[in-house]
């Protein structure tokens, strides 16, 4: 599960064309730098209340001419969050504990260890979720639409330190 900033191609291509490489290349990486380091707090924020794990999984890199957040929860799983559960589509008791709980490794046998008022929440939840689904979160579309709204601001940062760095040499 991942949200990608990249530089249109073309767009790349004229840069290079009329820039040389040691003007634009650290500005660039910078920019990039700069987009994953934003989106990844967006993304943490928007995942709050998915699953604990979901949100220790969250991470961002940058490359050359692209920006990376993600998550590496299982893709059923992160699909789950992103867009919820239609009615009829419920969890399992261990899955809804372990929701409920914060709990990591919930087990059957663990789950029989915990007080009987929790499982009992456990099974409401997932009788609710059963009868009237579930919101999904949506993580990836909200850090997607921060980035996209960023993009200007982006960009202009990146041309203000080629202008510089250009006007430097």
């Amino acid at each position: 599960m991942k949200v990608t900033v990249e530089l249109d191609q073309a767009s790349l291509q004229r840069l290079q064309q009329k820039c040389r490489p040691d003007l634009y290349a650290a500005a660039l990486h910078d920019v990039m730098k700069k987009a994953a380091t934003m989106g990844e707090p967006v993304m943490e924020k928007a995942i709050q209340g998915g699953t604990e794990m979901a949100m220790q999984s969250i991470g961002a890199v940058a490359y050359r001419d692209e920006a990376r957040v993600y998550s590496v929860i299982p893709f059923a799983r992160g699909m789950s969050i992103e867009e919820g559960r239609r009615p009829g589509d419920a969890p399992g008791l261990v899955a809804t504990a372990r929701w409920l709980t914060g709990r990591r490794y919930m087990t059957a046998r663990r789950l029989d260890e915990l007080p009987r008022d929790v499982v009992n929440d456990a099974r409401a939840a997932q009788k609710a979720i059963r009868a009237s689904g579930a919101r999904g979160k949506q993580y990836l579309k909200q850090t997607r639409e921060f980035l996209r709204g960023q993009l200007p601001a982006f960009m202009n940062d990146m041309a203000r330190r080629i202008e510089q760095k250009w006007r430097a040499n």
